[in-house]
């Protein structure tokens, strides 16, 4: 909750208690030139509070991680794939107001889309050469994360954008 200070009123401290709840699983592994990591996981966190159990929404409920490599090892070329997928996810606790005379949030805030975002890097490694091209968000989606404070409507990730590394050992 904010805090109320008026001087630091930006400032969040717990209150009362909170609770949390969740489960993660990870398989990572590797079979010749193949890598792969998929994970999952759920979560489900409240403050407790004297007005009741506040969801903290900022969280994604539900998050997978699906990535996937194959390393051409005469080249030293590797190429990976990462996914990520958020779901149920709302806007986040919009503030009203920092006074805290004022009812503070949003009082149920909007559903964001699903969250999917795919990376695709390649890298190039010889004995002093690195070379690493990323293409992040390559199917261009307009993705949503939620905000904390006051960003109604979450915060627009960036669309396609290409990026290009070159380190050279001497």
């Amino acid at each position: 909750m904010p805090s109320g200070n008026p001087v630091l009123p930006a400032i969040w401290e717990n209150i009362n208690s909170n609770k949390s709840r969740g489960a993660e699983i990870t398989y990572r592994g590797s079979l010749e030139n193949w890598q792969w990591d998929f994970s999952a996981s759920y979560v489900d966190s409240k403050a407790v509070t004297t007005r009741g159990d506040i969801d903290y929404v900022v969280f994604p409920k539900q998050i997978y991680n699906i990535n996937i490599g194959y390393l051409f090892k005469e080249q030293g070329i590797d190429v990976y794939i990462i996914n990520r997928v958020h779901r149920n996810v709302k806007e986040g606790p919009t503030l009203l107001s920092f006074n805290p005379n004022v009812p503070d949030f949003v009082p149920n805030p909007a559903d964001l889309k699903d969250y999917w975002n795919t990376d695709v890097t390649l890298n190039y490694n010889q004995e002093n050469l690195n070379v690493q091209l990323g293409v992040h968000n390559i199917f261009d989606k307009e993705n949503i994360l939620p905000s904390v404070w006051s960003s109604e409507n979450g915060l627009n990730q960036l669309g396609r954008t290409v990026s290009l590394s070159l380190e050279w050992r001497f």
